[in-house]
């Protein structure tokens, strides 16, 4: 599955955000899971499972999530181009398989970054409009 923002912290098991470094107050781990014992891995989703967490090398290649912030009042409600609104959240699915650090580099470049999940329920929503209305194989 996908890429998303969140990052070990050398080899503790500890993993935050990448954009702000703050801790992941909300995590969806998969059974047994982080379990990789290589430093300074990142978080993807597991389309098969959920869309829980797993922890994978970075060289590894994958699919990606951006997120954007919403465009704010007094533009009309909605998400920048190529950004799906769900929830009130705003995503764009990358289908080509990059590592971790070109899919940042990708979503920077849309504006955008990773998606973090800040709640538990920005995370429940984006999991069921995603499984409902993803654009292409999830992995």
């Amino acid at each position: 599955g996908p890429w998303i923002g969140g990052i070990e912290v050398g080899s503790t098991g500890e993993f935050v955000w990448r954009s702000t470094n703050a801790s992941i107050q909300a995590a969806n781990w998969a059974d047994n899971e982080p379990n990789n014992p290589t430093s300074g891995d990142a978080v993807a989703l597991d389309c098969e499972n959920g869309f829980k967490w797993r922890d994978l090398e970075t060289t590894t290649n994958l699919p990606f999530m951006c997120e954007s912030n919403a465009n704010p009042p007094p533009v009309i409600w909605g998400c920048p181009q190529g950004f799906q609104m769900a929830g009130e959240g705003c995503y764009h699915f990358g289908a080509e398989q990059l590592d971790f650090d070109d899919s940042l580099t990708y979503c920077r470049g849309l504006g955008g970054k990773l998606v973090e999940f800040e709640t538990a329920d920005e995370m429940y929503e984006f999991n069921d409009y995603f499984n409902e209305n993803i654009p292409t194989p999830c992995s």
